[in-house]
């Protein structure tokens, strides 16, 4: 009505509406698309879903959902009951997120960076969760540091040691989740399907060791409606 486009909006998602306006003269249609973030998200921004966190103890809503403790109990945590505490430093050297709007199962997560390795660490059997804006993987390692959820995607974590010693070190992980369909999760971290180029800022989060990692890297998101957005 006049200059007011309004509504109730029934979920979330980026959806293309075709405006039409004639006269006399004529007549032209251009396409508006309209992003509706889901309840309580950021667009983009700090808060977005992925750092809701009902219950305060320290892991956010998703997370506790998909590792099968409540968002709601404090007491009932990743940890054992135990708070995540004050979240630690996450050093990434390497983070890219390519989405694939015209094929299923196209997306994909990469990323390489450094994380502390207590001293002797021993990596067998540990399980290491990562959750990139919502996109979360379960990864249990073997000997070698090395993991893959049963999605099929992989973490390696290089850990030295010297005759089998493993001194306190800074460990390098590398991890690679492809073949996915990432898209309905990280639209509330403003990772569109429009034509677009703006800076978001993406959640990571890693669970390992018993301690909870987290960085929110702003990068560079370029997309192209339909076809393609990726980050740099």
């Amino acid at each position: 009505s006049g200059a007011t486009i309004s509504g109730t909006p029934m979920k979330a998602g980026t959806f293309v509406v075709m405006l039409t306006a004639s006269n006399s003269a004529g007549k032209d249609t251009q396409s508006l698309t309209i992003v509706i973030a889901a309840a309580g998200s950021g667009g983009g921004s700090t808060t977005s879903n992925s750092l809701l966190d009902t219950d305060g103890d320290g892991f956010p809503d998703e997370l506790e959902i998909a590792l099968g403790t409540s968002p709601t109990d404090p007491k009932n945590t990743p940890f054992g009951g135990a708070p995540a505490g004050t979240p630690q430093a996450l050093t990434l050297a390497k983070f890219q997120i390519k989405l694939n709007f015209a094929k299923t199962g196209g997306d994909s997560i990469t990323s390489s960076g450094q994380i502390p390795i207590p001293a002797s660490f021993s990596p067998s059997g540990k399980q290491v969760v990562v959750d990139v804006g919502g996109v979360i993987r379960i990864f249990t390692l073997t000997d070698k540091a090395a993991g893959v959820s049963t999605q099929g995607d992989t973490l390696k974590v290089k850990v030295k040691s010297v005759k089998g010693v493993v001194a306190a070190q800074t460990g390098t992980f590398m991890l690679k989740i492809a073949k996915g369909n990432f898209a309905d999760k990280l639209t509330d971290e403003g990772l569109v399907n429009a034509n677009t180029s703006a800076t978001v800022n993406v959640p990571v989060i890693v669970l390992f060791n018993n301690a909870l990692f987290k960085v929110i890297p702003s990068v560079p998101y370029k997309a192209k409606q339909s076809k393609s957005g990726m980050t740099k």
